[in-house]
């Protein structure tokens, strides 16, 4: 056994020279970088086959929990054109999911692991959800809380942005729209103040995990219908040097972005999207999933939990939808990504707008469970 004395005091923990701490953080940034390289990567090889995802994520879709719905999506409502919802007004007030539940409506809790899909009458997969399972999502989550947090202080909203027929919360919109007069797709625009807030929550690494994994649950949950918004957006875009992506990772034309800090959604559909597409929707915030936040899809009586970090894909031109009130002092943030149904009408006709011709409706083939 070793013994000190008092004229031997015990040596001290060696502590790392400068130039060690230098070279460990010089290792872990290039580990970093190597990753995000093979990232990116990986991408362009994915998207050079035509296809974003992994064959692991495809394996998780079919270990999906399938929740059958009383509901054939293919005859619901939509517009003469086939291509946008039918506004039908609605007034819905803000209920309890226990009052709910006491009235009929079934409640979804979070599958954490395994997500879930949602398959109508026909067997058709016309929605789902999943949470990553990368242990650092938590911090993405509330990293892109905070850069919400940070633009909605830049951003000077009208009142129109501030109540609409979402709710009484701030929203504002980026990207390539049509539709509500438009002549033609354009991208939409903003004030400076607006502008400089959408771009500060464009420049996030955390948004752009969010929006990139939105794409990519489209394609995953399905992948003929996500091919079809791939390649609408880019032929659109490379038919007019004037309109670009939001983000390179993400197949859908816009994004908004709901500032809160009490994002609750009051009975809607968004009926100027794809009809027969889907809307994504990620919420973020710091609340109890448990008690509030559900999304509740009245046509389907079904409540689903969601947590800060999940995302949902839904059919939101055809179904209605809400949030359930979450507790006095909690904040809730979402983030959605959708195309018009506008813009896939421009592309199959032509790339112009023709009142008198109506070409048949291009349905892209169902996405079957399985």
């Amino acid at each position: 056994m070793e013994m000190h004395g008092a004229d031997n005091p015990p040596t001290p923990p060696t502590q790392p020279s400068i130039a060690e701490q230098s070279s460990g953080n010089s290792r872990r940034r290039y580990t970093k970088k190597k990753r995000c390289a093979r990232r990116d990567k990986r991408e362009k090889v994915l998207a050079l086959a035509g296809n974003s995802v992994k064959k692991v994520a495809t394996m998780r879709r079919l270990k999906s929990q399938k929740v059958a719905v009383n509901i054939d999506v293919g005859s619901s409502g939509h517009a003469s054109t086939g291509y946008i919802g039918l506004h039908n007004p609605i007034s819905e007030p803000h209920r309890h999911i226990l009052n709910l539940q006491a009235e009929g409506f079934t409640l979804l809790p979070w599958n954490q692991r395994d997500g879930f899909t949602l398959i109508d009458l026909q067997g058709h997969i016309i929605g789902g959800g999943a949470s990553p399972r990368d242990p650092t999502w938590a911090q993405v989550a509330l990293d892109a809380s905070n850069a919400v947090k940070q633009a909605r202080n830049i951003a000077r909203f009208s009142d129109k942005q501030k109540q609409h027929r979402r709710g009484c919360f701030p929203a504002m919109a980026t990207g390539i729209s049509y539709g509500g007069g438009q002549t033609q797709p354009m991208t939409l625009r903003s004030s400076p103040e607006n502008a400089a807030a959408m771009g500060l929550l464009m420049g996030s690494p955390s948004i752009r995990r969010i929006t990139g994994l939105q794409s990519k649950l489209l394609h995953t949950i399905v992948p003929r219908l996500g091919a079809y918004y791939r390649d609408t957006l880019d032929a659109l875009v490379a038919s007019n040097s004037g309109l670009a992506r939001n983000f390179r990772n993400s197949d859908f034309a816009c994004m908004t972005a709901n500032f809160g800090p009490n994002t609750i959604t009051i009975d809607h559909t968004d009926f100027a999207n794809l009809a027969t597409g889907l809307c994504a929707i990620t919420s973020l915030g710091s609340f109890d999933s448990n008690i509030g936040s559900h999304l509740i899809l009245w046509n389907l009586k079904l409540i689903i939990e969601f947590p800060p970090g999940a995302t949902i894909l839904i059919p939101s031109a055809l179904l209605r939808h809400s949030n359930a009130p979450i507790q006095s002092g909690e904040q809730r943030f979402s983030l959605t990504q959708y195309s018009a149904g506008g813009l896939f009408r421009w592309v199959e006709n032509g790339f112009c707008k023709n009142r008198d011709r109506r070409p048949p409706r291009k349905e892209p083939e169902q996405d079957d469970n399985g």
